[in-house]
């Protein structure tokens, strides 16, 4: 999956110049925090009660990646 990311999130920056990428993980999903804190996120905020499933309510926790953000996964 870390791969995958990657490369998606290089033709991203590399080929059509984005300048930010955000996603909203749940903050029970270790798995896929692990991935975006590999690449270098950087966590923002945790959104308390954001989102409503099953009846339950569930903490999100939101990250981001700058064009500007050191990216070890890149290839210069």
């Amino acid at each position: 999956m870390t791969e995958a990311t990657a490369a998606i999130l290089d033709f991203g920056f590399g080929h059509i110049d984005l300048v930010r990428v955000q996603t909203t993980i749940q903050t029970r999903n270790t798995a896929s925090r692990r991935v975006v804190e590999k690449l270098g996120f950087t966590q923002e905020v945790i959104l308390r009660s954001y989102q409503l499933v099953h009846g339950k309510r569930h903490d999100y926790a939101v990250y981001s990646l700058l064009a500007d953000d050191l990216k070890p996964w890149r290839k210069e």
